[in-house]
């Protein structure tokens, strides 16, 4: 037999035979549950119901329209007509109702049918009788609901079913909100169980709803009741805050290791660095802050910094903090630090650099710190100075969120100043080891770091625990070893245990550890809740400001409601390396519980609204970069696609501008654009994939602001293309670009188009294609004199110059160099273009070379270099170097040559910059010839290669095959014998000139080229 199952109640729900029915239309679906629970009814009622404001005849129409529809939709003759004038339904078919179920059922299961109103959020058009008959069942099933329910809420009281009474009273306030005997029953629950912080918290939510909604206040007896639940509640409750707030149990043995191990450090006795290890809340933080209290301020610095699960992709966040604390101590002691270390440093932390260009700068010649990444060793520089007038002690929590470059600054520390001066106190979670591990190997093995593992405490010390931190509670033995199994000696578990029994006078446990942190928040005010909402929206911390800003509290009641929670020991206020007041959790768990409880809907709303608020601190400098990690947390969490798009793409725009280019446009108002320095292949990819899912999206929600979606996606383009052309996958970059072009243009977005020209230059300039570069300079010109862009006028007159160089053409290339040099002198922003002066200069020196000037080409090199190492550019050091280098050795002056090409090489080995390399390696093979030491001839020859075939520049290919026929010339007749190098040159050295000459050919006037056929005379007699 064909079985028919509906659900009325809530959203309504037709199958038949376990298949889902979907009606074509509303009416359809109403006559069927009409007929559904009449059974049987007459035409005339049927017209009546749906079709009353249209005639008779119409009416019929539809109705014989309708009945066929259904029969069709389910596919049987589901109604029947015994009469003309009849519609039932058909008896041979079996019906099945949830509202029968409800109806003919007198015990608790009757209750469980009903899953909403009746036909819940189902509507009708034009059919007001309809309407009105489903509302009347609406009210008539749902009063038989509430009956049902306060029948089985008696039942349960009688038989002592408290937890389901409790049930059954939410169910009831839920579907009657207005109902005050409701909450009184629960009222009443609450208080025998002695939760009176719920019976508050019930009681207001009910006095809010009452007002919002009816401008009424509870009855007298709800009031009554409640006066008497808080009188009970003052008789009972009794905490003693100084006592929990100070205090601090066991960890005798670790407290004395850390203090023999300062003390050591203090004295200059052997110490070492300490990683305390141990799961979350076992009371890492509270050993470390413990050790601090006990520790004389004036013996050493102490720096502490947070690591964050939301930032651990965001290269060095820990040490933003602490080069503010950094910078704070160097002011307050007024500790001298070179103006050009600062300077450098600022490439990765903008703090140490003022909003004004330091001028008077002494060039940096020979300086040993380019033996380590430029930057970082200044960094390094900095702290040793600083630590030397006083000892310091950087504490680092949560390492387990560290990024690998704030790893690598931490071993470079380590491994410099071997804890003499700089310790380090480390926080790690156990269960994360594996991605420090490696870091741990290291520096043990050298006995710089000692492991500190906290465990858990052990029955006893639980037992002495619970004792001490509640000695006005007489809690029974069987209970306290309850409390052990329940938290297994986890400190903060044990603490919230505590602290809910303590406020309840609750003495029952519960398994659960979410049921303990619950109540640890139920006596807190509504405003205090919002307040604790809007702090866990951080995952670090918010600042006082902020908090009035997103709040829109005033300050003295913000102030209060601080106090309050302050008082609960749920938030502490610190104050930052700024000087501002900053509110966090005590404890991430507290943070992790009230974050999570937020609905998806308000974690939306207030992560959209501290994104924004965010975006109005970004200044348009380059310092902005250190809030990109927080406003895409935000935005991502807030789903605001868009906005988190932009700061991905803007963060690591950035990063592939300083990297990518050789001679980029930067931010230079007292701050550098390389903040996030180094990026790995991997990472790079991930981020792109990022971006372009995030693209998608937008595209497939149909984004509004098409405008803005248009310019994400050309920047997008533009990333990728210009990732391709520097990967050497040339033929997919360049497509990439020309698009973006067309679509800039298509767009009208004539910025875009630019960039993608220069990028296209940029290209053309390393393949030497004079052809390809005078094309796109010709329309990336004819677009800057549109957009009026005088800056970028410049920047394409030195393209410009270089290409007419490259033609051979010297002297009007000098004079169009020089002419970008002027126009940019003359700009109010000069110092944005700084790299590029340098570069025009390095271009003209390029030019004097080419032209067999090698001391004229010098002396230019030498200006680009000042400008570098006064503005602390340091990356591009490295092609004037090698430049310089190779200038010096074609004119004679070796040691000169071995100067500058030995700076560059110790440069290159810690930069990622490409440009130039080949040069510099195989320059340096042909300096190792001249000074006999052959043994590291064929290494330099295998990395000029190696980079050649990256760059796949031709200028550079040429240099390789170059220095290769010099070496093979003395290689081949005997005066230079070496077995290695002969096997590596293989080929003679009448065809490396020959390769070579084909490559430099591409340069009009190329002086190598003569140098090269006057050495392939002498190789053919070798």
């Amino acid at each position: 037999m064909t079985i028919i199952k509906a659900k009325l109640f809530g959203t309504p729900k037709v199958e038949i035979d376990n298949q889902l029915v979907f009606f074509p239309y509303g009416k359809a679906e109403a006559l069927f549950y009409y007929i559904l629970l009449k059974k049987q009814v007459s035409r005339e009622i049927l017209v009546e119901l749906l079709w009353s404001d249209v005639n008779e005849s119409l009416g019929k129409k539809s109705l014989r329209n309708a009945v066929y529809v259904i029969k069709k939709t389910f596919n049987e003759d589901v109604l029947v007509s015994p009469k003309r004038t009849l519609i039932m339904l058909n008896p041979n078919i079996k019906y099945e109702t949830d509202i029968e179920l409800f109806l003919s059922n007198d015990s608790n299961d009757a209750i469980n049918y009903y899953k909403g109103e009746f036909l819940e959020g189902f509507y009708v058009n034009d059919a007001n009788n309809f309407e009105q008959w489903m509302f009347d069942l609406k009210y008539t099933y749902k009063d038989k609901y509430i009956k049902k329910l306060y029948n089985e809420i008696s039942i349960c009281l009688d038989s002592g079913k408290i937890t389901q009474a409790e049930k059954y009273c939410k169910t009831l306030t839920n579907t009657d909100p207005f109902d005050e005997r409701a909450y009184r029953i629960l009222l009443d629950i609450y208080r025998k169980q002695g939760r009176y912080n719920e019976c508050i918290d019930e009681y207001n939510k009910l006095a809010n709803l009452l007002e919002k909604e009816l401008s009424l206040s509870p009855d007298g007896k709800t009031k009554q009741l409640l006066e008497s639940i808080i009188k009970e509640k003052n008789q009972v409750q009794k905490i003693n805050r100084d006592r929990e707030k100070g205090f601090f149990y066991g960890r005798e043995d670790e407290m004395k290791i850390l203090n023999n191990n300062f003390y050591g450090f203090i004295n200059n006795i052997e110490s070492r660095s300490i990683i305390v290890i141990g799961e979350a809340g076992i009371g890492k933080s509270k050993l470390i802050d413990r050790f601090l209290e006990l520790t004389d301020e004036n013996d050493a610095n102490i720096l502490i910094s947070n690591c964050y699960q939301a930032e651990e992709s965001f290269l060095l966040k820990p040490w933003f903090e602490l080069s503010k604390q950094l910078a704070t101590i160097i002011e307050k002691e007024k500790i001298e630090i070179p103006e050009m270390l600062k300077k450098i440093v600022g490439y990765i932390f903008p703090i140490f650099i003022s909003h004004e260009t330091i001028k008077d700068i002494n060039p940096i010649e020979e300086v040993d710190f380019l033996k380590y990444q430029v930057a970082e060793k200044a960094l390094l520089d900095i702290f040793e100075k600083v630590s030397y007038r006083k000892k310091m002690v950087i504490i680092f929590e949560d390492v387990q969120w560290i990024d690998r470059m704030s790893l690598m600054l931490i071993k470079n520390i380590l491994f410099q100043n071997k804890n003499k001066s700089i310790q380090f106190i480390i926080t790690c979670r156990n269960g994360y080891l594996e991605s420090i591990e490696d870091f741990l190997t290291e520096v043990a093995k050298f006995k710089l770091i000692e492991r500190l593992e906290l465990e858990s405490f052990d029955e006893s010390e639980t037992i002495e625990f619970v004792s001490k931190y509640l000695p006005d509670h007489e809690l029974n033995p069987k209970t306290k070893k309850l409390i052990y199994k329940e938290t297994e000696g986890n400190p903060l578990f044990i603490i919230e245990l505590l602290n809910s029994i303590k406020e309840n006078r609750d003495s029952s446990l519960t398994t659960r550890m979410q049921d303990v942190l619950r109540s640890r928040f139920l006596n807190v005010s509504k405003d205090g809740k919002n307040i604790l909402n809007i702090i866990s929206i951080y995952f670090d911390r918010v600042t006082f400001n902020e908090l009035l800003m997103i709040s829109g509290k005033d300050e003295f009641e913000l102030s209060e409601i601080i106090e309050e929670l302050q008082d609960r020991h749920l938030i502490k206020e610190i104050i930052t390396s700024d000087g501002d007041i900053a509110i966090t959790f005590t404890h991430q768990k507290l943070r992790e519980y009230i974050y999570n409880q937020l609905s998806y809907s308000k974690k939306r709303i207030l992560h959209n609204k501290v994104g924004k608020h965010l975006e109005g601190q970004l200044k348009n400098r380059t310092i902005d970069r250190l809030l990109y990690s927080k406003l895409i947390y935000h935005f991502e969490n807030a789903g605001n696609k868009a906005s988190a798009l932009e700061y991905r793409i803007k963060n690591l725009y950035d990063y592939l501008q300083i990297n990518d280019e050789i001679f980029p446009i930067i931010d230079y108002k007292g701050n550098s654009q390389n903040i996030n320095l180094y990026i790995t292949e991997k990472q790079l990819i991930e981020e792109l994939g990022r971006i372009n899912i995030l693209l998608r999206d937008l595209k497939e929600e149909y984004f509004s602001d098409e405008d803005k979606l248009k310019e994400l996606q050309l920047a997008y383009f533009h990333m990728v293309g210009r990732h391709f052309i520097v990967s050497g996958e040339y033929g997919k970059g360049l497509s990439i670009v020309e698009e973006m072009i067309a679509k800039s243009i298509k767009f009208e977005n004539y910025n875009f188009a630019l960039k993608g020209y220069l990028l296209i230059i940029y290209y053309s300039i390393n393949v030497y294609d004079t052809v390809l570069m005078n094309h796109n300079i010709t329309r990336a010109l004819s677009i800057a004199k549109k957009l009026h862009n005088k800056g970028e006028i410049g920047v394409i007159l030195r393209m410009k110059g270089y290409q007419k160089v490259l033609e051979g053409n010297f002297i009007q290339g000098e004079k169009y160099l020089k002419n970008s040099i002027s126009i940019f002198n003359s700009l109010e922003d000069r110092n944005k273009y700084i790299l590029n002066i340098a570069a025009a200069n390095y271009y003209i020196g390029e030019s004097n070379k080419l032209n067999g000037k090698f001391l004229e080409a010098i002396s230019y090199y030498e200006k680009a270099i000042s400008i570098c190492e006064e503005y602390g550019l340091v990356e591009r050091l490295t092609v004037f170097k090698t430049s310089a280098g190779q200038a010096a050795y074609d004119m004679g002056n070796y040691d000169m040559a071995e100067k500058y090409l030995r700076q560059a090489l110790m440069l290159y080995d810690q930069l990622d910059f490409h440009w130039g390399r080949t040069i510099a390696h195989g320059y340096t093979a042909l300096l190792l010839m001249r000074q006999q030491n052959y043994i590291d001839v064929v290494k330099h020859l295998k990395k000029a290669d190696k980079y050649a075939q990256r760059l796949k520049n031709p200028y550079e290919v040429g240099i390789t095959f170059r220095v290769k026929a010099e070496i093979c010339s003395l290689v081949k007749t005997g005066k230079v014998k070496n077995d290695n190098i002969y096997k590596y040159l293989e080929e003679c050295g009448e065809n490396f000139c020959e390769k070579a000459i084909f490559y430099l050919s591409n340069i009009s006037k190329c002086y190598e080229i003569e140098v090269m056929r006057s050495l392939k005379e002498i190789c053919k007699n070798c």
